[in-house]
């Protein structure tokens, strides 16, 4: 079987990759994986917010503004969301 390409990996897939990779193959702290949990689904909130679905479409502008999106959106829910939709 072949893996799929970037192009066709959705973000929130690649995230909780990323999140199961941390836990159970580096072996990270709960607090760890649940600190970049908090972090990551800010940043997918931020991409969803920006039509943003696939890890391929992901580019350093996205990356920049991220943190600044997440800090005038926290008084929303758009984060929680997407931090439950990881979690399940």
């Amino acid at each position: 079987m072949t893996e799929p390409s970037n192009d066709s990996i959705l973000l929130l897939q690649a995230v909780r990759e990323f999140l199961d990779w941390q836990a159970l193959d580096k072996g990270r702290s709960p607090n760890t994986v649940r600190a970049y949990l908090q972090d990551l689904s800010k940043f997918v909130a931020y991409c969803a917010a920006h039509d943003v679905t696939t890890l391929a479409e992901v580019d350093r502008a996205h990356l920049d503004h991220a943190d600044q999106w997440a800090a005038r959106a926290a008084k929303f829910d758009t984060a929680n969301d997407v931090r439950n939709a990881l979690i399940l």
